[in-house]
């Protein structure tokens, strides 16, 4: 509409480029020539939120500066419910709990992520919908829904619990 853009962004694909100079296409140079503003600029313009490059799913994402400040504060506020689904190794002990663990960037792999009691607080629910074996191993298909918005959280809760997602 005027206002918002919603995308349904493949798993592959960045939100918005790390750097001024990319020539790799994003969600933010896709939405670029469809802003309705002239005070949305740079490389973010546009984005309320992101998926890790790896992940696909719903991004909304603003035309107008103030359609985007009003989205990113529904954001920040929490107001947003986010739900992911993910393949796991094995079968998490309860059907359902909450990860309360805080997560800090790993100083010896700066590019990952890792609980830590001196991270950010980082909380996600999950629920187990299914549960599957492949010849002689066990996986499950799990709702996440993170309470916090944390760099990789959902991955590095699920690797915490001992159940990492299938593949990453």
């Amino acid at each position: 509409d005027d206002d918002v853009i919603v995308i349904n962004k493949p798993a592959g694909i960045l939100t918005h480029s790390k750097g001024v100079l990319n020539t790799e296409a994003t969600v933010a140079s896709f939405i670029k020539p469809k802003l309705n503003d002239r005070n949305l600029s740079g490389n973010r313009a546009g984005i309320v939120h992101r998926l890790d490059r790896g992940t696909s799913g719903v991004i909304v994402t603003a035309k107008t500066q103030k359609m985007q400040q009003w989205l990113q504060k529904q954001f920040s506020t929490r107001r947003v419910k986010k739900h992911y689904l993910a393949v796991v190794e094995g079968q998490p002990k309860e059907p359902a709990a909450i990860i309360d663990a805080p997560i800090l960037r790993n100083p010896r792999q700066p590019q990952t992520f890792k609980v830590s009691s001196q991270g950010r607080p980082a909380r996600t629910s999950y629920r187990i919908l299914k549960t599957l074996q492949k010849d002689d191993k066990i996986y499950s298909l799990v709702g996440f829904e993170p309470e916090t918005g944390r760099t990789h959280q959902i991955r590095v809760h699920a690797a915490y619990i001992g159940h990492p997602i299938v593949g990453d």
